[in-house]
């Protein structure tokens, strides 16, 4: 796995056995193991900006280093080098110390910094355990160990910045599937602004109303082209906000649900209209913390939707929305129909992108659509940390549950 390791190097004298001199640093490295790692958390302390008890925030992880010196002259002593550090205990902390690091935001540098320290610290000790020797040593066997040494130093810092970069690599791709989704969401949003005011244009140009009924289109166009707005300023306040806390973000709110629900209402008041649907809410609606933006995306997407596919051979076609609060302080959005329903076949695929359940009918129904609104809805409650299940009848309608996580 670390080929740049000079494997002749570490293995010294190990076809004949460890050199008594080895055999008499390894020992001095586990007897003063415990000092050897205060000595090497000093000088960490002395260089690092953040505090030793945030690198190691607990005892658990302030053993990891005695024990990782320990292990270093069982290595130093076993005299194989790296099949010896990937069977011992050592490589499993240094992997731990890795995923650690990373959870703290620390660097790949800091990582080769702190080994520094540690390859130090040990060179020093090597003077005071070299004057101790009693026995015929030769300049050329303590370089030969000190070389060891630091070759086995190495090993464990390529563990530990292994672990670090696999991590790290996760993250990234990670972030770039949520800005993926995000590109989505807020191209989907914008286009669906725009389309509403170009609707509202086009009935202008073909109304032969009174000057009023053109003044109310005028006036969906200019709340429409005000949505556009809204998201672009909402991505800029996004882009501006740096570690937000939860008491002090600017992009969660208290939001009170129902008079959102009817100004959402009257921004697709064209397609309830042209449907003949209405909108009824059940109860008390309350508030909700949420990112006002993700909450219009989910609700409009799921209430177009039920215009879209209501049942034009029903007397009254009807959405409802209904809140539920759950025992462990989530909350239940239902958003529920009686329009013509999915079929059985097709709803395990309706929350995939691009699926659509009834293009057979587009032309028939007067609607279009390019499968994206139940995918993002699926997108958006996810990256929120709750879910959505579909429960539908053909013929009958359909209901949607968005859960949502406590605040």
């Amino acid at each position: 796995m670390h080929s740049d390791i000079n494997t002749e190097v570490e293995c010294g004298e190990a076809a004949g056995g460890a050199s008594a001199f080895r055999r008499f640093i390894s020992d001095c490295i586990r007897n003063d193991s415990r000092a050897v790692a205060a000595d090497w958390l000093q000088s960490l302390d002395g260089v690092v900006d953040e505090e030793l008890r945030d690198i190691f925030p607990s005892e658990q992880y302030l053993d990891h280093i005695p024990l990782m010196i320990d292990q270093l002259a069982v290595i130093l002593d076993h005299g194989d080098g790296e099949p010896a550090m990937a069977n011992s205990i050592i490589s499993h902390k240094a992997l731990d110390l890795g995923r650690l690091r990373h959870e703290q935001q620390a660097t790949i540098s800091q990582l080769l910094r702190e080994y520094d320290l540690l390859a130090n610290v040990l060179e020093e000790y090597m003077r005071g355990w070299t004057a101790e020797y009693s026995g015929d040593v030769g300049i050329s066997e303590v370089l030969d160990v000190i070389g060891v040494i630091n070759a086995i130093i190495r090993l464990i810092m390529n563990y530990t910045v292994d672990s670090f970069a696999e991590r790290y690599m996760a993250t990234i791709e990670e972030q770039t599937d949520k800005l993926e989704s995000f590109n989505r969401l807020l191209s989907h949003e914008i286009r669906s602004s725009l389309n509403s005011a170009l609707l509202g244009i086009e009935l202008i140009g073909e109304s032969e109303g009174s000057d009023e009924l053109r003044l109310d289109e005028l006036k969906r166009v200019k709340h429409a082209l005000g949505q556009a707005v809204n998201v672009i300023d909402g991505v800029d306040r996004l882009v501006a906000v740096k570690k937000p806390t939860v008491a002090d973000n600017p992009i969660v709110q208290r939001l009170p649900l129902k008079p959102f629900l009817e100004d959402l209402h009257q921004q697709l008041a064209d397609i309830f209209e042209s449907k003949a649907v209405t909108l009824v809410v059940c109860g008390e609606l309350g508030e909700a913390c949420v990112e006002t933006g993700s909450m219009k995306l989910l609700l409009s997407n799921l209430l177009s939707n039920a215009v879209k596919y209501s049942d034009p051979e029903k007397p009254e076609r009807k959405v409802w929305v209904a809140r539920h609060n759950h025992t462990d302080d989530s909350m239940e959005l239902v958003v529920r129909d009686n329009g013509l329903g999915i079929p059985d076949d097709k709803l395990p695929d309706v929350l995939k992108m691009r699926f659509r359940a009834h293009s057979e009918l587009d032309q028939q129904n007067g609607v279009s659509g390019e499968g994206l609104g139940l995918f993002l809805v699926d997108e958006v409650i996810r990256n929120m940390g709750g879910s959505v299940t579909l429960h539908s009848v053909e013929g009958e309608g359909t209901s949607v549950h968005l859960v949502f996580p406590p605040p």
